[in-house]
């Protein structure tokens, strides 16, 4: 994402303009931008006047439940997309083509939660925007669920958009690979790009 940041001035305008680009149906408060994209306040702040001055977002009122469990409800400024923005096509393109994370920085980062085995990417990773099953499948033992969730955390902040995921054990992987399983089938039967593989599922894919 480097180019993109000396490009467009900041990773944190990257991370937003993905956000609000690839969720063109959702409204954002300022603390729902700090949540997903794991930028400080204050510069969300600062980037969204801009974002918002050259009119890519616009700001309405909402209302929004105080709490979850809550009924009571309070008005909250939030802003969406302006998908007649003069030059969104081009944008969009240029994000969504944009090959924000590599693979040998993703097989670095996924190295510290276990033992990894197998790195399929779908979906999102590859541009696929449409509803895809799952976008990352990770094999390996001994994986630390929490390290785990972590690292998609962070990459669901740079890549503007949630990632379905998957993880199995060894064993049952290759189990569930021998017996057709749906999910595993799924990914392996459409668009995938398999970044890490010491099972050698290339050679037992039929």
């Amino acid at each position: 994402m480097e180019i993109l940041d000396k490009i467009f001035g900041s990773a944190a305008k990257v991370r937003m303009m993905r956000l609000f680009i690839l969720n063109p149906d959702k409204q954002f408060s300022v603390s729902d931008v700090v949540n997903r994209t794991m930028i400080r306040e204050k510069e969300v702040k600062e980037e969204i006047l801009l974002l918002e001055k050259i009119d890519l977002i616009r700001r309405r009122t909402a209302a929004r439940k105080e709490h979850p469990e809550s009924l009571r409800t309070k008005k909250t400024q939030v802003w969406t997309l302006n998908p007649k923005f003069i030059y969104f096509e081009e944008l969009k393109g240029f994000l969504i083509n944009a090959n924000l994370i590599k693979n040998s920085e993703l097989i670095k980062r996924l190295g510290h939660v276990g033992k990894i085995k197998l790195i399929v990417l779908a979906g999102v990773f590859l541009n696929q925007l449409d509803e895809s099953k799952i976008d990352l499948l990770v094999v390996g033992d001994e994986i630390r669920r929490s390290s785990f969730e972590n690292i998609v955390k962070s990459l669901e902040s740079e890549l503007g958009k949630e990632v379905k995921y998957a993880f199995f054990g060894t064993s049952d992987f290759v189990y569930r690979m021998n017996m057709y399983d749906k999910l595993v089938r799924d990914l392996l039967d459409y668009p995938h790009q398999v970044v890490l593989d010491r099972i050698g599922i290339k050679e037992n894919v039929v």
